[in-house]
């Protein structure tokens, strides 16, 4: 079971990290786009790292572990 969540947890969320910055640079003008990259590039990255860690520890505060 797991190992089927693992894949569709990366099948669906991969094209979020390949194709964010193409959807940036359609919203925004060639002026604001590095500072929307520099907004995105952080978040995009960091995030899937992050993820598991923050929600661990909701998991624990709210006590349902």
């Amino acid at each position: 079971g797991f190992l089927v969540l693992r894949f569709l947890q990366g099948f669906f969320g991969s094209p979020c990290l390949a194709n964010g910055g193409a959807s940036l640079q359609d919203l925004y003008s060639l002026l604001y786009l590095p500072i929307a990259l520099t907004a995105w590039v952080p978040s995009a990255y960091c995030g899937p790292a992050l993820g598991p860690l923050l929600s661990s520890f909701a998991v624990t505060a709210k006590g349902s572990v």
